[in-house]
């Protein structure tokens, strides 16, 4: 299921090649039988759009709870940010109480206006290792500069049925040199 989820928008370019097929031939030829097939294709893009409204794939909860994890910090709400956190949680020492803390200090002091995620890319992903590692992009911005652009390389654990952050690495763009962002120091 997660394949089909993940691929989502090549199977309605497929559907959507062969209804437009259908319906090029039922123009051509006047035949009405072609406009009926033309149906077939194109209600099941609609059933699968609503499927997909109903089912998240691991790799698209992965990509919302990294949105919904920029957003809490646009928002400077600690609470919602740290949902989406796992008790496994490390970054240079710093452990899921630490990075609360510091969090809820740091939200305070800066003003964060948006943070822009793209190219948001999951590179592994094992249910039963309970593991997966996403990649993507991040723009922070502060009013009218950006503060940081860089890469994120994350790691998240599988728990209960939720994917939660349980490490990060950051990354100047272009040039990919490590940034060590300093937490609780």
């Amino acid at each position: 299921m997660n394949w089909f989820l993940d691929n989502i928008n090549a199977i309605y370019v497929l559907l959507g090649i062969v209804a437009l097929a259908f319906l090029v031939a039922g123009w051509a030829t006047r035949r009405v039988k072609f406009f009926l097939l033309a149906g077939i294709p194109i209600a099941l893009i609609v059933l699968f759009w609503l499927l997909t409204q109903l089912l998240v794939s691991d790799s698209q909860q992965i990509e919302r709870n990294v949105q919904a994890m920029a957003a809490a910090v646009v928002k400077r709400d600690s609470a919602a940010l740290m949902q989406h956190v796992s008790e496994e949680f490390r970054y240079e020492g710093v452990n899921k109480a630490q990075l609360d803390a510091v969090m809820k200090k740091t939200l305070e002091l800066h003003d964060v206006t948006n943070i822009h995620i793209s190219q948001f890319e999951v590179k592994e992903i094992s249910r039963e290792k309970r593991f997966a590692k996403a990649d993507f992009l991040a723009r922070t911005d502060s009013g009218n500069d950006t503060v940081f652009f860089g890469l994120c390389v994350t790691e998240f654990a599988l728990e209960g049925n939720q994917w939660k952050l349980k490490g990060i690495d950051f990354f100047r763009h272009p040039g990919n040199q490590r940034i060590a962002v300093p937490l609780g120091r």
